[in-house]
């Protein structure tokens, strides 16, 4: 196993099928040694939106706006220099 203890892979399984089995997402695999792993993929999120009913305008502009989250995230994690940060209207 992982350095990941039993109890909190059995945490994880028990999220996975909570989102699997009674919220409809797909589980794409535990991708955690995955060179580029993010919480969102860029790539897969306007495809999701579109699925789930979203207008093509709102699902394309998905990437954008995602990648200004990202940026702020990173700059308030200390991660970027905050005057590099992108403003946020919250």
């Amino acid at each position: 196993m992982s350095s990941i203890n039993k109890p909190e892979r059995a945490t994880q399984d028990r999220v996975i099928a909570l989102f699997t089995q009674q919220l409809g997402y797909r589980y794409l695999g535990n991708w955690a040694d995955r060179a580029g792993n993010h919480c969102v993929e860029e790539g897969l999120l306007p495809v999701h939106l579109a699925r789930r009913g979203d207008r093509p305008r709102t699902a394309g502009a998905a990437p954008a706006a995602l990648a200004r989250w990202t940026e702020t995230a990173r700059a308030q994690a200390g991660l970027v220099p905050a005057r590099n940060a992108p403003h946020t209207p919250w």
